[in-house]
């Protein structure tokens, strides 16, 4: 199964990797860079949350999304 990271971020593809692993399934993840279309800074929940779901779909419109069934993105918090 092929899955994108909407991220160049190593530590989060790494991650995204991870876990898929210990779910015993068989993935090739690769990633891309995108934009989440917010802020850098994300300080409430509902942003971040936004960001996440923005970088998801433009990875699934990136050209590495052919044929990719599962797109991911995550985002770090920042709360005060």
């Amino acid at each position: 199964m092929k899955v994108i990271v909407g991220s160049k971020n190593k530590d989060k593809v790494k991650i995204v990797e991870n876990a898929l692993k210990n779910l015993h399934l068989e993935i090739d993840v690769d990633s891309v860079g995108v934009d989440s279309g917010i802020a850098d800074q994300s300080l409430d929940r509902e942003i971040t949350k936004k960001r996440a779901i923005n970088r998801a779909e433009n990875a699934r419109k990136s050209k590495l999304a052919l044929f990719t069934p599962i797109f991911l993105a995550s985002e770090t918090p920042i709360f005060s």
